[in-house]
């Protein structure tokens, strides 16, 4: 059970005896706060909380569509989801909230539904898990986007001077009810406050000073009545650009980013690791994901590299392999899904089967484990990584001829990066091909892998690409400074036995010849 509040020190988070921890866990998406994609679905109808409820109700008719919501918010997340995150070995949770759902017609806080907070929580605590509690949808909306629930997609929060009181009186009441409570990691602020304008929607860049004011008021407003808790602040744009940090908010604040669609890579983290080091404030990669195992371990890689806390998007959905959990598609579900895009109405009788059908689905229960999503997040054995996932530390490889590739992949490095076709279909939301990227070493060049193993490892499995790797090559492996291999290929792999650590360093050199790496297995 957690009895020790977290605060910052320098660039880490630690404990209030001082030792240092990094936070890792799911976001909790879709409970409360619902997002059209988790249910497979497409469209305006169905985007966000506000619609779908409507959607609901327009389908079958307001008392079911009460009963439904109920039911939903008191079993899509239980203290078994809470047991089994523990048991995978994470250490915390983002939980999302809308503000809605604490705030009543007249925008003053409502407690009744507080009690999914409160449990959740008491929960975490119980199962050694810190939680940091997330504002993902504010008053009139942060973002002006369908994940906020904003109306127009405006963030009006920043606008309408109502909201802004609204979204501060709920945070000191937030903060006032859970100041003594150790289990609370601390307070994020917004969720991906201010997206980018295009072809189609206002900019609204100019609300920036009005963000960095909301952070100060923010900060202010719960200080009043917690002095323990950290703070998250985000940047903007999808929390991708840290132009906000423009001043040392606090004592006790961490810089939050979100990173999805990318190639793992140093530079990947590169602005927000700058201004980690001038304020000297703790970064948190606090959504990422949305991908497969090989990018999920490379991130995970990355984070451990750089001492970054992380959590990954999104713990529960429906019809997917790469979240925590997986709720099972119910019956004649498409009857509900071409309705959002042909306005053909199933029969109401039919759509309260088939969201019973759901019901039962989003128990922790009847949901689909996915461990192997889980093992390669927290980097416990078995693993598969990428052979262009090696270490970025000067000194640690080595490119004999100056080079580079046509998507600027470890540009600088003068190593040679296989680029893939990547106009092929993905396989996943924000699938960037990572698979199918290859490195191929010539002779004298050498990379050195890096891994930090949660469960030690006992071998390592060097795969090779044939089409890219020179008959007779030979190379030299060393791992933690000690030759276990030297000498010519035979095969497209080559398994070496570890020692049983839990962190590796290997390297391998081409002695002769040319090498194509496809990707490194640690058991």
């Amino acid at each position: 059970m957690i009895t020790k509040f977290l605060k910052t020190q320098g660039r880490q988070i630690v404990t209030e005896d001082g030792q240092p921890i990094l936070l890792k866990g799911w976001g909790i998406g879709n409970w409360l706060l619902q997002e059209g994609y988790m249910w497979q679905a497409h469209g305006q109808l169905f985007d966000r909380p506000r619609r779908i409820e409507q959607t609901i109700a327009d389908l079958t008719d307001q008392e079911f569509a009460q009963d439904f919501w109920q039911a939903y918010r008191d079993n899509y997340f239980t203290e078994a989801d809470v047991a089994y995150i523990h048991q995978q070995g994470y250490n915390s949770l983002r939980l999302p909230f809308n503000a809605s759902l604490f705030l009543d017609d007249a925008g003053e806080v409502d407690e009744r539904n507080f009690y999914l907070m409160d449990q959740a929580i008491a929960w975490a605590k119980k199962y050694d898990l810190y939680v940091w509690i997330d504002m993902h949808g504010a008053p009139g909306g942060q973002t002006g986007a369908n994940i906020d629930d904003s109306i127009g997609d405006v963030p009006n929060l920043y606008l309408v001077p109502e909201y802004w009181h609204q979204a501060l009186q709920l945070w000191q009441f937030i903060a006032r009810r859970y100041a003594d409570e150790p289990a609370v990691a601390g307070y994020d602020l917004l969720n991906e406050p201010i997206r980018p304008g295009n072809d189609h929607l206002q900019d609204f860049d100019y609300l920036l000073p009005k963000l960095a004011q909301f952070y100060d008021e923010a900060i202010a407003k719960i200080h009043a009545v917690d002095a323990r808790h950290m703070f998250s602040l985000e940047g903007y744009h999808w929390a991708s650009d840290p132009s906000v940090f423009n001043h040392h908010y606090d004592d006790n604040y961490v810089i939050h980013f979100h990173r999805y669609g990318v190639l793992p890579s140093q530079e990947t983290f590169a602005e927000f690791l700058v201004v980690s080091r001038q304020y000297d404030v703790p970064l948190w990669l606090g959504e990422t994901g949305e991908n497969n195992d090989r990018w999920f371990a490379g991130m995970a890689q990355l984070c451990e590299a750089n001492q970054v806390s992380r959590h990954f998007w999104t713990y529960k959905k429906m019809g997917r392999q790469n979240s925590g959990v997986t709720v099972k598609t119910p019956d004649n579900w498409s009857l509900i899904m071409d309705y959002l895009q042909t306005g053909r109405k199933p029969a109401a009788s039919q759509v309260k089967t088939i969201l019973a059908d759901y019901l039962d689905n989003i128990k922790f229960a009847n949901c689909l484990p996915n461990p192997d999503v889980d093992r390669h997040i927290l980097l416990k054995p078995p693993v598969t990584y990428a052979a262009v996932n090696f270490s970025e530390v000067p000194g640690s490889y080595r490119g004999a001829t100056a080079r580079s590739n046509f998507v600027k992949y470890h540009q600088g490095k003068n190593l040679d990066i296989i680029v893939p076709d990547l106009q092929q279909p993905g396989q996943s939301t924000f699938d960037v091909h990572l698979d199918d990227y290859r490195l191929r070493l010539h002779e004298s060049e050498f990379v050195t892998y890096t891994f930090w193993n949660q469960a030690p490892a006992k071998q390592v499995q060097l795969c090779f690409d044939d089409q890219l790797t020179a008959a007779n090559s030979q190379i030299q492996v060393v791992v933690n400074d000690q030759e276990i291999f030297a000498g010519p290929l035979v095969g497209i792999d080559l398994q070496l036995p570890l020692a049983q650590l839990t962190q590796v360093n290997v390297k391998i050199v081409v002695i002769s010849g040319v090498v194509g790496l496809a990707k490194i297995n640690l058991f």
